[in-house]
């Protein structure tokens, strides 16, 4: 698929959207995302990378689409690079009628380029369930901005044999 590169592995998915990924319907990419998040062996956390995809937000039919699949992974970190985008998927997500448990897995981070802290709190969110700096969060059907460090109201267990990620110099 030209518009998105998925990987599956052990802790979960990791799928980077490319610039053309708007001009193509949801159902070109939608079966495959979700077919490799319900895949054996697959862990149950979401990468997605939404940054090349442009600043205006996306048509509604795939903000539902990335909405569904946002709930079907439970836990994600999405990077934009423009909160708008993050805002708008969001409430994708609490239109699609998600309960508050699975959208409270959801962190959106802004991050330009090649922005090396955003993507490690996006990993460190994944793999150890520490709170991203500066993370949109929806929980309780809200969208909210999070101030960090920011306390735990639950923490994600840790998969075995998983250290800490440590600080990129």
């Amino acid at each position: 698929m030209k518009d998105m590169t998925v990987a599956a592995t052990d802790w979960g998915l990791h799928a980077v959207a490319c610039s053309g990924l708007r001009d193509v319907p949801p159902s070109v990419w939608l079966g495959t995302l979700r077919n490799a998040l319900s895949g054996a062996g697959t862990g149950r956390s979401l990468f997605l990378d939404l940054r090349e995809v442009g600043n205006p937000p996306l048509p509604p039919s795939h903000l539902g689409a990335l909405a569904s699949v946002v709930a079907q992974a439970g836990y994600s970190a999405v990077l934009v690079s423009d909160l708008r985008l993050g805002h708008a998927l969001c409430d994708a997500v609490r239109r699609s009628g998600s309960n508050g448990e699975m959208a409270a897995g959801l962190r959106v981070l802004s991050a330009d380029g090649r922005d090396r802290v955003a993507i490690a709190a996006a990993y460190q969110w994944l793999l150890n369930g520490r709170e991203p700096a500066d993370a949109l969060l929806v929980s309780d059907r809200r969208p909210s901005v999070l101030v960090f460090p920011a306390t735990v109201a639950h923490r994600r267990p840790t998969s075995p044999g998983s250290a800490d990620l440590r600080h990129a110099s």
